[in-house]
């Protein structure tokens, strides 16, 4: 039992609810991604094969919904996905951490998302607006609305994975920097290629100053692209040193945003900060650089170690600030001027992995420079893996975690993990403990439902579990869980009720909380057959890190009884009495209270003898035990109704003032009712007093409630004696 959750049954109480709503928590939506038609980003097509060598296939997660992952690129704003393969993250995978390649080139970047279940997987493309700061109504606010709307029409929150100064332009859109879009609640993470936190390194390039410690960067980045310079008017491949950085330097001094990328800028210090609930996680690329004899101008600023430049774009501290994870992919090399104290007339950059290169230096691709992070095969891998992992933690368990949860103890049994969906170890003399599902697997949605109880925005799972012992049947109990199949709490029925049978219709969960639905028992019930619904409420109470009760409510008979008894009065049958009896039965009472005797109270008993406050009137006329084993429906519960004098005479309501009635023997019909679900009552039977009985052969249709402990009616006796 759980301590969280003790109400006795005296607690509750009688009132009419609605009906409850779907077991099954419902995905915001469960549409195709290409269902999102939102400004700057596109869905990416399939252009890839996967590793394997099959087809990629876009396809939801087990909720049936998709995850948006946007792609946001570095300073060119290059991102479409076609078959030019000109987009950032469209390359093929040919490098790697170690410098050996992969024996064949694997799917590119977007290709290994798109293959991920639940990856709807988006290109955000501004280059129109290339190099400019953030602010620029084509970066960061028209990344800022295309989050909105996917993050809308998918009903998942995003996850962004963003090259170079991408990231600038993603901690714009998300960090609310207009006031009132601060997107923590639409964005979960933030992944990011060479994308500094604190300032570029090319953009530093507009500061001066040599021969301090932290200058040595700035000044070999200016050799660098210096040399590269040197030999135009020759074409490098896009991803080398002087194919990338040479213009990204340009393009962000040409826009005049070279100030603002600076590190210590007024924008970039003005930019807030990742809400706490984004995490980050970081891939970045380490050029280690040795200049031991290295001249400028007869001076020697230079440590005879390793000199960092990052990946040439940003340094690695940038990009790494404030990162959950990061991998790092290095190079080393050692650089060397030729030249006179006045006028450096050569510059030469030795592989320290690959010495023969030389001076081809300026137009090979490398795995450590920013350019070319997205092409490393175990950066993607490493990738895949988080993603993969975020969307698992975004859904529930799945059948088989099911079957092997941790279970509380319940009918005496200890606690334990289920195998198979029953808890072992109990010899079979002695009962068992079994998840209800497992049971009975077409009641799944009524036994297993998931929601997030938590409010951590995934989803947890709540569980039916039944249990036996030497005694016989005892009360379900439900159990939650989070989606690592931790339990977060139980309630065993029977804490609830303080009755011993105690059987789920079913259990819903809606904005964090949850409802039960069930069916126990009274004192003049059989044993076989509980026949009071009940419904609670329950939340997750993180305090107590259990499971707390709500409202509670019960129904049983009597108001489908009332309302039969008002419709044979009155002689007006409402559609709500209509549903509650075939015609045959309704027009039978009528007729009885009309031709046999005023219908004077109404008042419902278990059946006989263990309800032993029958009338002995009753028993004599019906039998000592009622009802009889003849195969005819005759009911779960059954109202007597006491009858007044033959003919129609008048009521109490019209008896004029000081009217003394004469005796009227004590007789009653019965109304037999039958329970065929929650709050669903069925009258199947009608006997007046001496044997004479109408039995209807009764439907599936009708409901109704109403207390435990009647209340009395007007102009007649107590609905309980």
């Amino acid at each position: 039992m759980n301590r969280h959750l003790r109400l006795g049954l005296g607690a509750l109480t009688v009132l009419s609810l609605t009906l409850p709503t779907t077991a099954l928590a419902r995905a915001a939506s469960t549409g195709a991604p290409n269902a999102a038609a939102c400004g700057s980003i596109e869905l990416a097509p399939i252009i890839d094969h996967a590793d394997d060598g099959s087809k990629i296939t876009s396809r939801p997660d087990r909720r049936g919904v998709y995850v948006p992952i946007i792609m946001v690129p570095d300073w060119t704003g290059r991102a479409t996905h076609d078959a030019t393969r000109t987009g950032e993250f469209s390359v093929p995978l040919d490098m790697s951490t170690t410098g050996t390649p992969p024996a064949t080139p694997r799917a590119s970047l977007i290709g290994q998302l798109q293959n991920i279940p639940g990856a709807a997987v988006y290109t955000f493309d501004y280059r129109a607006s290339a190099g400019k700061w953030v602010d620029d109504p084509g970066i960061g606010p028209a990344l800022g609305d295309a989050i909105d709307c996917v993050t809308a029409a998918l009903g998942q929150k995003a996850i962004l994975i963003t090259h170079g100064l991408g990231g600038t332009a993603a901690r714009y859109a998300v960090a609310g920097q207009v006031a009132g879009h601060d997107r923590g609640n639409e964005v979960t993470t933030v992944i990011g290629f060479g994308s500094p936190q604190n300032g570029s390194q090319l953009a530093d390039l507009t500061n001066t100053g040599v021969g301090t410690t932290a200058s040595e960067p700035r000044i070999l980045s200016r050799l660098l692209i210096g040399a590269c310079a040197g030999l135009a008017p020759a074409r490098f491949d896009p991803y080398s040193p002087c194919g990338s950085i040479p213009p990204e330097a340009a393009a962000i001094g040409v826009s005049g945003a070279a100030g603002s990328y600076r590190a210590g800028s007024a924008a970039l210090t003005g930019l807030l900060p990742y809400p706490p609930n984004v995490a980050l996680d970081s891939f970045a690329g380490d050029v280690a650089v040795k200049a031991p004899n290295l001249g400028w101008f007869n001076l020697r600023p230079f440590r005879t170690d390793q000199v960092s430049l990052g990946d040439l774009a940003a340094s690695t501290a940038a990009v790494t600030l404030g990162a959950r994870s990061q991998l790092r992919s290095t190079c080393s090399f050692t650089l060397n001027a030729f030249g006179t104290g006045e006028q450096s007339v050569g510059l030469r950059l030795d592989d320290a992995t690959a010495p023969q290169l030389g001076p081809a230096w300026a137009g090979t691709v490398r795995q450590c420079y920013g350019a070319d992070l997205t092409r490393i095969s175990e950066f993607a891998d490493s990738l895949t893996a988080l993603i993969t992992k975020e969307i698992r933690d975004r859904q529930p368990l799945d059948t088989s975690e099911l079957e092997s949860l941790p279970v509380p103890s319940l009918c005496g049994h200890p606690a334990g993990n289920l195998v198979g969906g029953y808890l072992p170890g109990i010899p079979p003399d002695q009962g068992e403990v079994a998840l209800a599902s497992t049971v009975d697997p077409s009641r799944f949605k009524d036994y297993t439902v998931f929601g997030d109880l938590t409010n951590d925005g995934v989803p947890d799972t709540v569980v039916v579990l039944k249990c036996t012992n030497a005694n016989g049947q005892g009360a379900d109990a439900i159990a939650a869980y989070d989606n690592g199949a931790t339990l977060l709490g139980s309630v065993s029925l029977d804490a609830v009720t303080d009755r011993p049978r105690d059987e789920v219709y079913q259990v819903s969960v809606s904005k964090e909380t949850g409802r039960i639905d069930w069916r126990t028992t009274r004192d003049t019930d059989s044993p076989c057959c509980p026949t009071v619904d009940a419904t609670a409420t329950f939340t997750y109470d993180p305090s107590t890190g259990g499971l707390k009760a709500g409202k509670l409510t019960s129904f049983n008979e009597t108001e489908i009884a009332a309302a039969l008894f008002d419709a044979a009065r009155t002689g007006k049958v409402s559609k709500k009495a209509a549903g509650m009896a075939p015609p045959e039965i309704i027009n039978a009472m009528i007729a009885a209270n009309r031709d046999n005797g005023i219908f004077r109270s109404l008042a419902c008993y278990g059946p006989s003898p263990q309800d032993a406050s029958w009338p002995a009137v009753a028993k004599a006329d019906f039998g000592d035990s009622w009802p009889p084993s003849d195969g005819t429906r005759h009911g779960d519960r059954f109202c007597l109704i006491k009858l007044g004098a033959t003919g129609a005479g008048p009521t109490y309501a019209q008896d004029p003032a000081g009217f003394t009635a004469p005796p009227e023997p004590e007789r009653y019909a019965l109304l037999g009712l039958e329970h065929v679900g929650f709050r669903n009552w069925m009258a199947v039977e009608f006997r007046l007093p001496g044997g004479e009985d109408t039995t209807g052969g009764g439907n599936d249709n009708g409901g109704g409630g109403g207390g435990i402990f009647g209340t009395p009616r007007p102009g007649g006796g107590p609905l309980f004696p």
